[in-house]
């Protein structure tokens, strides 16, 4: 099969004016590929995708730990993303979790990031509270997995109940006990900005 995918990473090149969207969903992708063969290629078209593209999607892709920091380091260059889904992908290391906080943060026009059932550094709460941090400044949000635990939401709820640019918002894959789901709503209720959010898994 990798042929088949280098063809297809080969062919990104034939875009002449670049790239306005990047997607892909539900494939098992190379350990490696998206690094060694993607974003090289998105990059060899000229400045021209990296000025153009505003989404990337790369949904339930199993990335490996190298084409997450490869990730990383395409979102740190890039200028033009509005929109970016690495959902359903699991960012192990402390450090891309790290890296990839600070990327989002400073990147200066991304406003939709999905990070839904994405295990951050384990579920650390520490981690949890610095992606959340970076970010506040975000239009829409998803986050949310099952190793948060009852700490990492009670994080998200006194998230929400902060000042944030936050519009629209999502919480999947975390389990809500009593206590959390009584301070989602306080906060929510607080939020003046939130008009759409999601939070199963009640109990």
């Amino acid at each position: 099969m990798l042929p088949h995918y280098n063809y297809f990473a080969a062919s990104i090149q034939e875009y002449e004016h670049g790239l306005t969207s990047f997607k892909i969903t539900n494939h098992f992708l190379p350990p490696g590929w998206l690094g060694a063969r993607v974003f090289p290629a998105i990059e060899a078209v000229g400045e021209t995708s990296m000025k153009a593209m505003t989404n990337l999607t790369l949904s339930n892709c199993s990335l490996s730990s190298a084409d997450l920091v490869k990730l990383v380091q395409f979102l740190a260059r890039n200028e033009t993303l509005c929109s970016i889904d690495i959902s359903k992908n699991d960012v192990k290391s402390l450090a891309t979790v790290n890296n990839l906080a600070n990327a989002i943060k400073q990147h200066p026009c991304l406003v939709h990031v999905n990070l839904a059932h994405c295990s951050l550094g384990g579920g650390d709460k520490n981690d949890v509270k610095k992606m959340l941090a970076a970010c506040k400044d975000c239009n829409s949000l998803g986050i949310g997995h099952p190793n948060f635990g009852s700490e990492g939401v009670a994080l998200v709820a006194k998230f929400l109940g902060r000042k944030n640019s936050l519009t629209a918002f999502s919480l999947t894959g975390a389990q809500v006990d009593k206590n959390n789901k009584e301070l989602l709503t306080a906060s929510l209720v607080k939020s003046k900005n939130i008009f759409r959010s999601i939070i199963p898994n009640c109990q």
